[in-house]
């Protein structure tokens, strides 16, 4: 009775043994998963704030290139005004010189 209780007991405990090496297999898979998904995460976030500051790169990239259109607009037509300008001047220049000389007769 005794030796048959010892076995018993003996195949409860190596079953117990069993059952705790599946567990602790299981659980060190848990972490590996739960590591992986975590490394994920942290790959996801870095490829999020990555294009994230590309967009917001391309988004300045854009302002500048509007922003200096505007500039060389702004240049043209000051350019123009300055040349209407000097024309209005010429103008005003050669006729002076005609009543100059028609006043000279």
């Amino acid at each position: 009775w005794y030796q048959r209780r010892v076995r018993v007991e003996d195949g409860s405990l190596k079953r117990l043994g069993e059952k705790v090496e599946i567990i602790e297999k299981e659980t060190i898979q848990h972490k590996d998963k739960v590591a992986a998904l975590r490394q994920q995460e942290v790959e996801e976030e870095a490829a999020r704030k990555e294009e994230e500051r590309r967009a917001y790169e391309e988004v300045m990239r854009a302002q500048e290139a509007e922003y200096e259109r505007h500039l060389q607009n702004m240049l043209k037509q000051e350019e123009e005004r300055n040349k209407q300008y000097l024309d209005k001047l010429k103008k005003e220049e050669r006729q002076r010189d005609i009543k100059r000389k028609l006043a000279m007769f």
